[in-house]
């Protein structure tokens, strides 16, 4: 029986991560998803199992790992399992890659997916949501200050946004409302220089700006904003789907108020 070496195991490994992120990206088109991202999680499993913890694509595999449990939350399969479940694994990455000093942007997009994690969390959270809130305002900080040097990328503005949604949120059970909807509204507006009119994160950016407006109770302006970002999206196809497809902007859409 031939005898795997440390190479050709990392081979293989660097091989299964690879498939895993292609069903992970798959799902995001596919019926068969809920299949496929448990496939994912499988064979992530199998690296963490056979890899030695010393290698940058183990905690790269609890990253992937933990986007597939991110989705699955998505999709409501048992979502609060897996919501923790993905950020159990990507603060192991996370902390691991740290350790290394190796895959920065890697750590940048993980702690990115962890924040999302955390603030969708908060929904199953009830009265006990403002920390999972917290948490998730502190890995964008992270987030935008390690990209601050690239004000036009598309993960700098979508971590804008996405933090101007986490402070509408903290806004609901906060005495300083006010303050947070304008830092929100400050974000939106941040995002909305940087971004090209015709990009998804433009729209998401207006939509987050109408929300704020509308709560601090400007509501024609508000309207004025939403109009907007309806034609950025009106144009493409299955555009109920982008609002809603990489953050919680969409909960906002399909629970649109009359304005």
């Amino acid at each position: 029986m031939k005898v795997i070496t440390p190479t050709e195991r990392q081979l293989y490994s660097d091989i299964l991560l690879i498939k895993a992120n292609a069903l992970v990206r798959l799902s995001e088109h596919s019926s068969n998803a809920v299949k496929n991202l448990k496939e994912a999680i499988k064979l992530c499993d199998e690296i963490l199992t056979t890899i030695d913890f010393s290698l940058p694509v183990y905690y790269l595999a609890l990253g992937t790992k933990g986007n597939a449990h991110l989705f699955l939350a998505r999709l409501s399969i048992d979502p609060e399992f897996n919501l923790n479940s993905a950020i159990e694994a990507y603060t192991r990455a996370i902390e691991g890659l740290a350790k290394l000093q190796t895959a920065p942007y890697g750590i940048v997009q993980i702690l990115m997916n962890r924040a999302v994690a955390y603030s969708v969390l908060a929904l199953y959270a009830k009265d006990n949501y403002v920390p999972y809130l917290k948490r998730s305002l502190e890995d964008y900080d992270v987030v935008i200050k390690s990209l601050s040097n690239n004000v036009k990328s598309q993960s700098y503005n979508r971590a804008l946004v996405n933090k101007a949604l986490v402070l509408i949120r903290l806004a609901e059970s906060s005495p300083d409302s006010h303050t947070l909807l304008v830092k929100s509204i400050e974000l939106c507006n941040r995002a909305l220089k940087n971004l090209l009119p015709t990009s998804q994160n433009y729209g998401r950016a207006l939509l987050c700006k109408a929300e704020a407006l509308f709560k601090l109770g400007k509501i024609s302006e508000a309207e004025k904003v939403y109009a907007s970002a309806i034609e950025v999206f009106k144009n493409a196809e299955n555009w109920l789907g982008l609002v809603g497809a990489n953050s919680e902007i969409g909960d906002i859409y399909y629970k649109k108020r009359e304005l």
